[in-house]
């Protein structure tokens, strides 16, 4: 991401550049960095509410985690409300 940002900012600052070519430099490397930043992967807080067939419910605290890995954390914590009847959410 830095890399980007020097590259927008070099681009910017580029005094011997047809004015058309630097904007279109300049869409170029803002989309690669846009692009850049919408693949990184971003925590979250996550919990894990698992409920029994009697309606009992408990509560676990996953942390700040991604996504996927906290779905596998809650069906761990879990697993033996699943195996009871029960069910878990992620929330």
């Amino acid at each position: 991401m830095a890399v980007s940002v020097f590259l927008l900012i070099f681009a910017a600052n580029s005094e011997n550049i047809n004015p058309s070519l630097k904007m279109k430099k300049l869409s170029i490397l803002a989309v690669a960095a846009l692009f850049t930043l919408g693949l990184t992967s971003c925590k979250k807080d996550y919990t894990c509410t698992c409920t029994d067939s009697t309606g009992d419910k408990q509560v676990y605290d996953l942390g700040k985690q991604k996504k996927g890995e906290a779905k596998d954390a809650c069906n761990a914590a879990g697993s033996l409300w699943i195996l009871a009847g029960g069910t878990c959410e992620l929330d």
